[in-house]
């Protein structure tokens, strides 16, 4: 994220939003293995 965060600032560009929106939708974000993953892991710490 710093990378982008510099990159935006010495281009003047707007990258940054348009990378998360990609990782938002992307199917690694959305997938049921990282959701019960996830769900596990914090199951686990409780």
């Amino acid at each position: 994220m710093n990378i982008l965060k510099k990159f935006d600032k010495i281009t003047g560009k707007q990258i940054l939003p348009i990378y998360l929106k990609v990782v938002e939708s992307s199917y690694f974000n959305s997938s049921d293995k990282v959701t019960r993953k996830y769900h596990f892991i914090i199951l686990s710490l409780i």
